[in-house]
């Protein structure tokens, strides 16, 4: 079971990565930069301080100091950080 699993995922990185306060991302919600559609990226979590918003909405407003959990291929990788992170 184990090496399916491998098979289906071993293209997909989960990454984490901090908005800081001059991100392009900061104060614009998931929806408004089309994140997915864009870069093919998904964001299943974002940290903020002792909070965990699991599976946002897209209508969730990130903020300056969150920590974005992301699932990607690794060539969306780039476009995503270059979007959202600066």
């Amino acid at each position: 079971m184990v090496e399916e699993v491998e098979a289906v995922f071993e293209d997909l990185l989960i990454d984490w990565v901090a908005l800081e306060p001059n991100s392009p991302g900061v104060d614009k919600s998931i929806a408004e930069l089309e994140i997915r559609r864009t870069t093919g990226v998904s964001i299943i979590a974002i940290i903020r301080g002792a909070q965990a918003i699991t599976a946002p909405e897209p209508s969730e407003i990130m903020r300056a100091g969150d920590r974005l959990v992301v699932v990607s291929r690794p060539q969306e990788l780039g476009p995503f950080r270059d979007l959202v992170v600066g």
